[in-house]
């Protein structure tokens, strides 16, 4: 889904990478916030924005599914 919204195959996304440099929007953000909370992911946009690298996404998803 972030490959797609940057215009990057997905094993061109750094998991180190900055999101927002390489592309990624702050609506693209708060768009993917609004669907993951409608998953039932309660996902804070303000974490998201404040480590915007795949790495830390995966990892502070991990500790929302842990909750």
């Amino acid at each position: 889904m972030i490959a797609k919204l940057i215009g990057s195959p997905p094993e061109d996304v750094p998991p180190d990478g900055n999101l927002i440099l390489l592309g990624l929007t702050s609506i693209e953000i708060m768009r993917m916030v609004g669907r993951w909370r409608r998953a039932g992911f309660p996902v804070a946009f303000e974490e998201l924005a404040s480590a915007p690298t795949l790495s830390d996404w995966l990892a502070y998803l991990d500790s929302l599914r842990a909750r």
